[in-house]
């Protein structure tokens, strides 16, 4: 965050109905003080939106291709190749949920930094 999103280094915070822009709240312990401006909460808020709608087309991207079938019967080496392809698509199946629990990790944690700096 810049530093003008600082409020708790700011003499000049003004008071707002409640700890929250358009698009987020900030939990009930946070006060309705602050130095931030609509226009900046929104800024950023829609920076952290734009990561985690990017994170979601990968993950959503990904999943299609993991489901398409896979043909190897005929081939000498159809066991082979099933076993590979059904370890790695457990690798891959662990690997998404350790994704998609950090992106809502991510969306916490931006959400409550912004709240932290602009109504502390």
């Amino acid at each position: 965050l810049p530093p003008s999103m600082d409020c708790a280094r700011s003499a000049l915070t003004f008071e707002v109905e409640e700890a929250a822009s358009d698009n987020f709240y900030c939990p009930d312990f946070f006060s309705n003080r602050t130095c931030c401006l609509e226009t900046e909460l929104s800024t950023v808020w829609e920076k952290v939106e734009d990561m985690l709608q990017f994170i979601r087309r990968v993950l959503h991207d990904q999943e299609h291709e993991m489901l398409e079938p896979e043909e190897f019967q005929g081939s000498p080496c159809a066991e082979y190749h099933t076993r590979l392809l059904s370890s790695r698509t457990a690798l891959y199946r662990r690997a998404r949920q350790a994704t998609e629990k950090g992106a809502e990790i991510l969306q916490g944690a931006a959400l409550h930094f912004v709240c932290a700096a602009c109504f502390a």
